[in-house]
């Protein structure tokens, strides 16, 4: 279990780090729909958790516990970062996808469920919450409305049907 943990925590490094090469390099954009800041602040917080994690492989912390408590941030940062860059319009809804095939090294068909469950919660709730107006969007992002909200009701179902599915696998 602690070279996977070790691999997890390699591969979250070169994710956040490709991510925010890629958005650096091919964003035109720099006005307040801008991803750039927000990956770069995602791939902070990953700098700072991937520091405590490498410090918890080397205390008494189970191996188990630390694989929960990694991909339950793993997954609650990838909600930031979808809601950040445009909730149910967002770019990189896919790692959700990256997060469950993770969990799925470390755990057994089970409990990846019950992870990527909770990933499909997460979502699902962000994108309702947006889409009904319950939740704000981000400055830079309009408000759902008629004119857009069939586009936006069809990408959601198709994502999470991905998350729902890859999950049940």
């Amino acid at each position: 279990m602690r070279r996977k943990l070790q691999w997890l925590l390699i591969s979250r490094l070169a994710i956040a780090g490709v991510l925010l090469a890629a958005v650096g390099v091919f964003e035109r954009e720099n006005g307040p729909r801008s991803f750039l800041p927000v990956v770069a602040v995602v791939t902070g917080i990953v700098l700072i958790v991937s520091a405590t994690y490498f410090l918890w492989l080397r205390n008494s912390l189970r191996f188990r516990t630390q694989s929960y408590v990694q991909i339950s941030v793993d997954i609650v940062m990838v909600t930031w970062l979808v809601y950040r860059t445009g909730d149910v319009e967002s770019p990189f809804l896919a790692l959700y996808l990256v997060v469950i095939f993770a969990s799925s090294a470390l755990f057994d068909r089970r409990e990846v469920f019950w992870l990527g469950g909770s990933g499909a919660l997460l979502y699902g709730l962000t994108g309702s919450l947006t889409m009904t107006g319950a939740l704000a969007r981000v400055p830079g992002w309009h408000s759902y409305d008629a004119s857009n909200v069939n586009w936006a009701q069809f990408m959601f179902v198709l994502n999470l049907t991905a998350i729902l599915a890859v999950m049940s696998l």
